[in-house]
């Protein structure tokens, strides 16, 4: 009798599972014939797993032809990327055939996060500058300077290009020591010097299952109230372990790493400061022996500004290396100061996420215009 039982529960059991699985299935479905129907555009939250798709050179690179809205609490942003993997342009203005080409490189900043079409600072510089030039933005979210490098050597140099502008914002310092899980390039400080590791890259960001979800709307809702959803779980439990380590004992023995498990040991600021330079002055180097303009222009972040401590070591760190490589620099810093309003940087800032507004874009467009197309063609 209970081998017959036991086959019969299985049977049961193997059956729910599979009416629950065609249930799910069916419902998936359903919603997605809706959402199509309606056409409700799905929203999406992370723009790393998004709007990108693995590279072996670089980790990971703009998702080609890919759109969608990007939506965060501070922004509703429409997203569209060209068959090269970087943001459409959407200037008014349409350049000549043979209009100068004016590159920029950088991360998030550049890749206009939280801004929609037509509303980034390249697109802004665009219609300032007329048809006589063609500005062209390669940003691509959480690059490093050693991305940028590597980017340059690849894409930016067989182009017909006369200027290079690097945008270069404070976690760029961290960026270029941080494998992310061999997901992109980066540099190691050793006793001959800097050295580039993981090259081609072992695994690269965007491939799998994310680029199967990205074409259901469904899957893609679900993933966007998921992310969500685990976002204020982990900020709650970062609110909870805060409170833990403040209201603890003062007589609680703390735990010696050596006598436990060893504490992870950071990268130090003087690694930081040598791969950054090493980065640039490589940068600098590829531009200078191509007959090309380097310019670096510094992002200030929201929140120092906002604080009233706008000196930091990151633009001092800047300034230095950009006066030992004789390379322009455009500190926004100054003029951002001039217009904060908020407590995190209001209006050129966002209040939570602290990336640039339309009007921060816009305000990085007209500096850039003004320090090095205006003023170098008055100094001409």
């Amino acid at each position: 009798m209970a081998p017959t039982s036991l086959k019969t529960g299985l049977k049961k059991t193997l059956f729910s599972l599979v009416a629950i699985g065609l249930g799910l299935f069916m419902a998936l479905a359903m919603a997605e014939g809706a959402l199509r129907l309606t056409r409700t555009t799905p929203y999406h939250r992370n723009a790393l797993n998004a709007f990108h798709e693995p590279d072996p050179m670089l980790g990971w690179r703009g998702l080609r032809g890919f759109s969608g809205l990007f939506v965060r609490e501070d922004f509703k942003a429409r997203i569209a990327m060209n068959e090269q993997g970087y943001r459409k342009k959407d200037a008014r203005t349409r350049t000549l055939p043979e209009a100068w080409k004016v590159v920029f490189l950088g991360d998030s900043f550049a890749w206009g996060w939280g801004v929609s079409q037509g509303e980034l600072f390249s697109d802004v510089l665009q219609d300032l500058l007329g048809p006589r030039y063609n500005v062209v933005n390669l940003g691509i979210n959480t690059f490093g300077t050693v991305q940028e490098w590597i980017q340059l050597e690849r894409e930016v140099l067989p182009m017909r290009r006369e200027k290079v502008g690097v945008l270069v914002y404070g976690n760029d310092f961290e960026d270029n020591l941080n494998s992310r899980g061999n997901s992109r390039p980066y540099c190691e400080v050793e006793e001959d010097g800097v050295v580039l590791r993981n090259l081609p890259v072992a695994n690269p960001i965007g491939g799998g299952l994310r680029s199967v979800m990205r074409h259901s709307y469904a899957l893609t809702h679900l993933r966007y109230y998921h992310n969500v959803f685990r976002e204020y779980v982990d900020l709650a439990e970062a609110r909870l372990k805060r409170w833990f380590r403040e209201h603890r004992e003062g007589g609680e023995e703390r735990r010696n790493p050596a006598e436990g498990q060893a504490e992870e040991e950071e990268p130090s600021m003087e690694d930081a400061v040598a791969v950054f330079e090493h980065a640039l002055a490589q940068i600098s180097g590829l531009c200078r022996s191509n007959g090309i303009e380097l310019f670096v222009v510094y992002v200030p972040t929201g929140d120092n500004i906002a604080s009233g401590r706008p000196e930091y070591d990151h633009i001092r760190i800047v300034r230095s290396v950009c006066r030992r490589h004789d390379i322009p620099l455009v500190d926004l810093m100054p003029d951002y100061i001039a217009g904060i309003t908020g407590t995190e940087g209001e209006p050129y800032y966002f209040s939570r996420d602290l990336h640039w507004t339309p009007d921060g874009h816009r305000l990085a467009a007209e500096i850039i215009y003004e320090r090095v197309f205006r003023e170098a063609s008055a100094e001409g």
